[in-house]
Order: structure tokens, then sequence, then C-alpha cells
């Protein structure tokens, strides 16, 4: 966590700054001050300003538990999902999956009682949070992970829900079954219908918010429910490719490009990859980012899968050349 200093801190001397390590704090938040040099529009500069201003009964939750939860999963890992862009905010979402440039509020779960004011960067939601509900990762009082889990299903809209929560299942930072079973137990509150239409959604295959983004479209587009990340073997036995999404049936490839490899070398991989999938008599359909920005343009991919499906379909079953596995 960057490092945070308190207003009490602040008021060192009778003014609001103090020296630290030979440099002078700076204010990141209301209340609160960082080193200069911190970035406080940093999402764990901020979920740490935030946490030095929660009262009694009030702990971190949504976008920023589920990162301090993703962050205690692979702490090296530089591809984190929760980043605290605009797609984690529940009132940013929009019908699909966007990362934006906007910064999402620190959600801050408290009880009726307790005496806390939203700020610019944290929104307050009034909701009971019971001790076995309540857990800390490194020293931040959070919802544990099954519970930030059932608050981004109720209260996310569902594309951005089922990203984060193929996020976390993926991880195996929660169970899908205790995160249902959480929200059966709990009739009632708010979302919770929402919340277990998502579930039915999720998929732990998933290894990307745009993969789970380019799922749903293929659901939305009225198309069988497809496999994530399985193996494609050939008759032998021999590894051709793990792909993002297969239906096995008919034999369709749902592939998401994304834009970190744009080299020439990677692009001749991928057509290598993509002709030896070929020739077991698969189909590849291929997405970009631009599929997946507009209503247009994800319309329009809609159409060209259902084309390759209404095309297969025409050929009548056939013995499949291809195994497909988990491993």
């Amino acid at each position: 966590m960057p490092w945070i200093l308190g207003t009490p801190h602040l008021e060192v001397h009778g003014r609001s700054r103090v020296e630290t390590d030979g440099r002078e704090a700076v204010a990141a938040a209301h209340g609160v001050g960082a080193r200069p040099g911190d970035r406080t529009a940093d999402p764990d500069a901020r979920i740490a300003a935030t946490a030095l201003r929660l009262t009694s009964g009030c702990v971190v939750g949504g976008w920023a538990a589920a990162r301090l939860h993703e962050r205690a999963a692979v702490p090296d890992d530089d591809l984190a999902v929760f980043t605290g862009d605009a797609w984690c905010g529940q009132a940013a979402q929009g019908r699909r999956v966007e990362v934006g440039s906007t910064s999402a509020r620190v959600l801050v779960c408290a009880p009726r009682s307790a005496r806390l004011r939203p700020g610019d960067d944290a929104r307050i939601f009034r909701s009971v949070v019971p001790p076995t509900d309540r857990t800390a990762v490194d020293g931040v009082p959070v919802t544990t992970a099954v519970r930030t889990a059932f608050d981004l299903a109720r209260l996310w809209r569902q594309p951005a829900a089922v990203a984060a929560l193929d996020r976390l299942l993926h991880l195996g930072v929660v169970d899908l079954a205790e995160v249902r079973a959480m929200a059966l137990a709990r009739p009632g509150w708010r979302g919770r219908p929402s919340a277990l239409r998502v579930l039915e959604t999720v998929d732990a295959g998933a290894g990307s918010p745009q993969e789970s983004a380019l799922r749903l479209l293929w659901l939305d587009a009225g198309l069988p429910r497809p496999r994530c990340h399985p193996v494609i073997r050939d008759a032998r036995g021999e590894l051709v490719a793990r792909v993002d999404l297969l239906d096995p049936d008919v034999g369709v490839v749902g592939e998401y490009d994304g834009a970190t490899h744009s080299d020439a070398e990677h692009r001749a991989g991928e057509a290598r990859r993509a002709r030896s999938l070929e020739a077991l008599g698969l189909v590849v359909v291929r997405a970009t980012a631009a599929d997946v920005a507009t209503e247009q343009a994800s319309t329009a991919w809609q159409r060209r899968l259902r084309r390759v499906y209404r095309l297969r379909r025409t050929r009548g079953s056939r013995a499949h050349p291809w195994q497909v596995t988990v491993d």
C-alpha cells in the first residue's frame, strides 16, 4: 500500500503537513495525505486513503475489496482486473464491459448508525456487514471474498458483474457454490434476483474481462453456451491450441485478439495457429476491441457469428476430427 497519513499526523506543528523522510506530506483526500510523488489517482492509494476514514462497523467493499483479494491471490501479477477504472463503478456500467479513464469511487459498506460522509472518492452503501462477512487484507477492513462476490453480482449490471466474478473464480479466490449459497440464504436483499441470474452465467475459465464480454455477446446472439479456454487436440491426442471459446458440437471457435500483441512475429504465430485449427475443420471467428466497443459493432459481430453457425449446421452431423480437454 502507498504511504498515507491521517489528519492527526498532518496537524503536527499546527499545520496541515508534516516532514517525513525528509519530504513534506501533501493532501490525498479530505483528512488524509500522502508523500510527494505518490500517485493519489492510484487505486491502492485511494483505497488506503478511504480506509483511514472508516469508523466503527464500516468496511471497504465492491471493486476495492475485490482488488485486495485479487492482489492477495496473485501478488506478482501486473495484469490486475480491478483497477478502479470506470467499469468498476456501479453507476458507470452500461450494457457491456468498457474500460475508461474515469475512476470509480471506493465503496464503503456502513451500518445506518455510522457517521461517515461520502466524498469525491468514496460512496457510502448502507448495508449490514455481519462479523462473518468481514475480514482484513493488508490491514484494510474489507468484506470477505464471498461477500464481495455476492455484492458485485447484485449491485453491478450484468456484463461488469459477470466479468468481475469470472476473475475471482478464475483465481480461485471464491467458490461458485459458496457465493450461490450466500445469495440463496439472503432473501429480500437488494439485487438478489440479479445476483442469481449473474451466477448462472459466470465461468471460471475466462481469462480476461474482454473474453467475458465476448462470451456474453455470444449468448446474447441466442447461440448455445460455449466452453471457455478448452484445449483442442488432434485425432492422435497431440496439442493443437487452447482457444478462448468453443462450441464443440458445431466446431466454431471464438477468439479475442487483444492489443498487447501486435508485432509481426505474434501475428505470424496466430496465423499458423488458425491454420492448424482450420485444418481440423474448425471455423475461427475473431473479435477485437473494436468489435465490443459499440452497440453497432457488437451487433455486426453477432451477425457474423450467426452466419457461421448457419453454414456449419447445413453440413449436418459429422464425426469430429478433434478432441477437447480442459487441461
